[in-house]
């Protein structure tokens, strides 16, 4: 038997891989694990087709299998096609497991077809907001702290799509609260903001139409190694983003719906989808239209040496309507 684990977070994707090699594991008695981002499907192979030394099942983890594959000879795929033909032989003595770390599975790949028709697939999706919630407060209260709602909004939003670190930061959390109630403050203190993350907060000053604010991010973001027409696609790409939300939104979309839709190549959180939405509800109906056009002119004046790449940037802040 064979069991394919998948999750766009890395660290659900291998815990609920683990989950089922334990299991695998305690019926055959004997289990190994193997690293796809180390070894090979040759390797692999070899381990799954061999003869178990304990008993008669061998359990075998596989983590990390690439998404991207074909059925092949070539370096990084040698014994791919002979790992599909022993899933396709069903063999009764061994239980593998594979972890994928991917938004979605193509069944069209033959390792991922091999193994829906002869296996098992699960996905293990990231939780709901309500869920993060729950822990969160659980995980506080039994070390007597607690969260502002506030603070719980802001990290989320700093942690996002990364299951792991969201319970690393809570684990944080609880030993710097010693009882006592976390702040919005504290957060900001403690949990860095994804890098990512730079021209997300640098779209929040622009959307609260605040030029200021806006400049100075911008000094922050040059200093940092920051170029202004890379800069500008990143901005433009969170626009883009917004933009979409607001479409499927007002198609009657909730936010889980849209993360689902959205989540391709990248996987999105329902949460940074909420927080769009409440952000789009402060716009003007054509503010989305006008800040990526104004995105596309500053580009080119730039592109086109029509305009200093800093002067085009600023004029680009300073012109900006989107109340």
């Amino acid at each position: 038997m064979v069991t394919l684990v998948f999750s766009a977070d890395p660290f659900l994707a291998h815990k609920g891989a683990r989950k089922e090699f334990a299991a695998a594991k305690k019926e055959a008695g004997d289990g190994m694990t193997i690293d796809l981002s180390e070894q090979s499907f040759l390797d692999l192979y070899e381990a799954a087709a061999s003869y178990p030394l304990i008993g008669d099942k061998k359990a075998i983890l596989a983590l990390n299998c690439p998404d991207a594959m074909k059925k092949g000879k070539k370096s990084g795929e040698a014994g791919l096609a002979e790992l599909i033909r022993l899933i396709e032989a069903e063999p009764a003595d061994l239980r593998l497991v594979i972890s994928l770390v991917s938004a979605k599975f193509d069944e069209k790949k033959p390792l991922f077809a091999a193994i829906k028709k002869h296996g098992k697939i699960k996905e293990v999706a990231f939780p709901k907001e309500e869920d993060c919630r729950a822990y969160l407060q659980k995980y506080l209260a039994a070390s007597s702290a607690s969260i502002e709602p506030q603070a719980a909004d802001e990290l989320l939003s700093r942690v996002g799509a990364d299951y792991g670190r969201f319970l690393n930061e809570v684990a944080k959390l609880s030993c710097f609260a010693a009882g006592e109630r976390v702040t919005v403050e504290d957060v900001k203190a403690l949990v860095a903001a994804k890098e990512e993350d730079n021209s997300f907060l640098f779209i929040d000053s622009l959307l609260q139409s605040d030029p200021k604010r806006s400049l100075n991010l911008y000094r922050q973001l040059q200093r940092q190694g920051y170029e202004e027409v890379g800069l500008l696609s990143a901005i433009a790409s969170q626009f883009r983003f917004l933009d979409l939300v607001e479409y499927l939104d007002s198609k009657g979309m909730d936010e889980y719906q849209i993360a689902q839709v959205l989540s391709s190549p990248n996987p999105v959180n329902p949460y940074r989808v909420k927080i769009g939405l409440s952000k789009i509800a402060r716009l003007s109906p054509k503010a989305l239209e006008n800040a990526l056009e104004g995105c596309y002119q500053a580009q080119l004046s730039i592109l086109k040496g029509q305009s200093d790449p800093e002067l085009a940037f600023t004029r680009f802040i300073c012109n900006l309507e989107v109340r």
